[in-house]
C-alpha cells in the first residue's frame, strides 16, 4: 500500500490532513503512518540476532545541535494530530496613513509575514498604497521552550502576550518562554513605509536553534476557538 493510500485510510485519526493539508504536511502524516505500519509488523517477527549499530554521522547543526537532531525538531513541529488546528496566518491591516491613522485601504490574510517593499500590494490598488500595517492574530508554539523574536525593519513593534518584544518601547531581549501547543496573541506593527531596499519580515529562533521565518502553520487569526483553548489550559 502507497503513503498516499495510507493517509487516506486513517485520516480521522490524524486530523484535518484533508484538503487544507499542505504537501509537506502529507508527507508528515505518511510518514507516520508507516513508521505505525513498520511497528505493528516487525513486533510479529522473530528477533533478528543483534549486531553492532554504526555511529551515525552527525554534521554540524544549528546553536550547537546536530543536522539530524535539528531536522527531528522540524518534524515534531509538522506532526498531524485531531488536536493540532491549521494555521492560516495573521491578518494584515493597512492603513492610508503612518501610525495606523485614517481609513484601513485593505484588510487581508497574510501567511507569512515576509515582503519586500512592493508588500505583494494589489495591481488594482496602486493608487493608494499603504503608509503603515498592523499584523494581528495568534501564533502557537510547536515545541516547548525559549523563542527569540526577530523582526525586520528594527524599528518595527512585535507583542506576544502583552510583552513587547521589539521597537522603542521594548523592556527587554525579544525572548519568550512558549508551552507547546499553546496559543498566544501576537501583533506586529510597522508605522511607517518600507524604505528602498528594506524587508517586513517576521522571524524566530526555535528552542533547538534554528531560525526562520514563523510559518503559516503556527499563525493564526483571532477565533472564539482559539480562546476558549486557552482557557482550558490554565
Amino acid at each position: 500500500m502507497n503513503p498516499e493510500t495510507l493517509v487516506s485510510a486513517v485520516s480521522p485519526a490524524l486530523g484535518p490532513v484533508g484538503r487544507f493539508a499542505s504537501p509537506a504536511r502529507m508527507r508528515g502524516c505518511a510518514a507516520i503512518v508507516v513508521g505505525v505500519t513498520l511497528v505493528a509488523v516487525t513486533a510479529s517477527l522473530p528477533a533478528a540476532p543483534a549486531t553492532p549499530a554504526a555511529a551515525p554521522v552527525v554534521a554540524p547543526g544549528v546553536g550547537g545541535l546536530s543536522a539530524i537532531e535539528t531536522r527531528r525538531a522540524d518534524h515534531r513541529a509538522q506532526l498531524c494530530s485531531s488536536a493540532n488546528a491549521v494555521g492560516v496566518g495573521l491578518r494584515g491591516e493597512y492603513f492610508a496613513s503612518a501610525d495606523f491613522k485614517g481609513p484601513i485601504l485593505l484588510s487581508r490574510i497574510d501567511t507569512v509575514v515576509d515582503f519586500d517593499t512592493s508588500l505583494d500590494w494589489p495591481a488594482d490598488r496602486k493608487g493608494k498604497t499603504p503608509r503603515s500595517v498592523r499584523w494581528s492574530g495568534w501564533v502557537k508554539a510547536p515545541l516547548a521552550g525559549r523563542y527569540t523574536f526577530h523582526v525586520q525593519p528594527a524599528n518595527a513593534a512585535v507583542t506576544v502576550a502583552n510583552r513587547v518584544l521589539t521597537g522603542a518601547a521594548a523592556d527587554g531581549p525579544p525572548v519568550i518562554e512558549m508551552a507547546a501547543g499553546r496559543f498566544y496573541p501576537i501583533t506586529v506593527e510597522l508605522a511607517r513605509p518600507l524604505r528602498a531596499g528594506e524587508v517586513a519580515r517576521l522571524e524566530w529562533t526555535a528552542p533547538h536553534g534554528a531560525r526562520f521565518v514563523i510559518p503559516r502553520q503556527s499563525l493564526f487569526m483571532p477565533t472564539e476557538t482559539v480562546q476558549a483553548n486557552n482557557s482550558a489550559r490554565r
